[in-house]
């Protein structure tokens, strides 16, 4: 094989590569949740591989009582991996100390 056959296998090689992981891009941004909630490290960036491992979790709308919640799981095998559940701010809010029970 000459230099050209191998410059060719590398080209080839590599449009494989690309084609590959904006297929794996392009599945993560269509699972019906935002970019922000991709963070799965929860370090306030998406990165571009939580992007790639977003594309092999899914999202389900559950309730726990009165709370509407967002359950993210692994198209895998169904396993839940996080549940975030909205807070009410009011409710969580620090009391004074007058209103604290003794």
């Amino acid at each position: 094989m000459g230099l050209k056959g191998l410059r060719l296998s590398a080209l080839i090689a590599s449009m494989v590569l690309v084609g590959y992981g904006l297929i794996r891009i392009s599945t993560g941004l269509r699972h019906g949740y935002a970019w922000s909630e991709m963070d799965w490290n929860l370090d306030g960036v998406t990165s571009a591989s939580e992007l790639i491992a977003a594309s092999d979790i899914g999202v389900r709308r559950s309730e726990y009582g009165d709370l509407r919640c967002k359950d993210y799981f692994s198209l895998k095998d169904g396993l839940p991996l996080r549940t975030i559940c909205p807070v009410d701010e009011a409710a969580a809010a620090p009391r004074d100390k007058a209103e604290m029970p003794r």
